[in-house]
């Protein structure tokens, strides 16, 4: 019997056959893992991002309006991105004593909830909540005006104020400041006939923090009187303990944090917020 070879040509199509089976084959693969996995990974990325990108904003926010709280200034301006998401305020409460009983001060938190995660600006300071159930972990991103030293002790209590009330358009990345008495509310849509100040295409609003009120007290102690702050009904209690132990801050009981010193300076600033 006579052998046929098989010539070099019949080799490389033989090749070039496999080779294009092969590629197809990776390719096909490649597409089901993607539908399978690799898309869930890629939302989970944008999600994380998005929230990272809030959370920037929201410090970038609170280092702006450092300038109306500490500074003095009368006035400033910021954006927040809250496409997506919910903006609100939320009723918080911070006890301070001071040369006399204690006085419980409601300063409210500006609340952007986006993804499953909480950010607060809350009296002067930026927290993280990475999820929405009560045991939840938070970091602060943006420290407060506090202070414990030897020879002095400060604290300042920053209030938020509005005469209005923020909506959210569900679906139509449009954001609204309506007219109304509660400070607090969200709606999934705009009111009939409310009176609407500004909008924005894109989902960004625009805040505006004015100086509505400041107050500065100073208690020459002398012998050295302690200034306590009470946290339990902030948003993050945790968060604020580890914040105040790590700055100098002695924890006396509870949720109840003191600073013995010379010199006692408590501030109260009200901020008024608009868009």
């Amino acid at each position: 019997m006579r052998e046929t070879a098989i010539r070099p040509r019949d080799e490389r199509g033989v090749s070039d056959a496999l080779a294009f089976v092969f590629t197809f084959s990776l390719i096909i693969t490649g597409v089901g893992l993607v539908s399978t996995v690799g898309v869930d990974q890629l939302t989970d990325l944008r999600d994380r991002e998005q929230v990272n990108g809030a959370e920037r904003a929201l410090v970038g926010t609170a280092t702006t309006f450092d300038d109306v709280a500490r500074r003095g200034d009368p006035h400033r301006k910021s954006q927040l991105a809250v496409t997506g998401g919910t903006l609100s305020l939320a009723e918080t409460e911070l006890t301070i004593q001071a040369g006399g009983s204690p006085r419980p001060i409601t300063i409210y938190a500006l609340e952007h909830r986006l993804n499953g995660d909480v950010l607060r600006y809350e009296n002067g300071a930026v927290l993280h909540t990475y999820g929405e159930h009560p045991d939840s972990p938070t970091l602060m991103r943006h420290e407060p005006a506090m202070e414990c030293t030897a020879s002095a002790a400060l604290v300042t209590a920053q209030k938020f104020d509005t005469d209005e009330t923020i909506h959210v358009g569900a679906g139509s990345d449009r954001v609204h400041l309506v007219e109304g008495d509660d400070a607090s509310g969200i709606a999934s849509n705009v009111p009939s006939g409310s009176s609407v100040s500004s909008t924005s295409n894109e989902g960004v609003v625009e805040l505006t923090a004015r100086r509505a009120s400041a107050e500065r007290k100073i208690y020459q102690t002398g012998g050295g009187n302690a200034l306590t702050v009470d946290v339990g009904d902030t948003t993050a209690p945790d968060a604020w303990g580890r914040y105040l132990e790590r700055t100098g801050w002695t924890h006396a009981s509870g949720t109840t944090y003191e600073c013995t010193a010379d010199t006692v300076v408590v501030r109260s600033v009200t901020i008024k917020l608009g868009l």
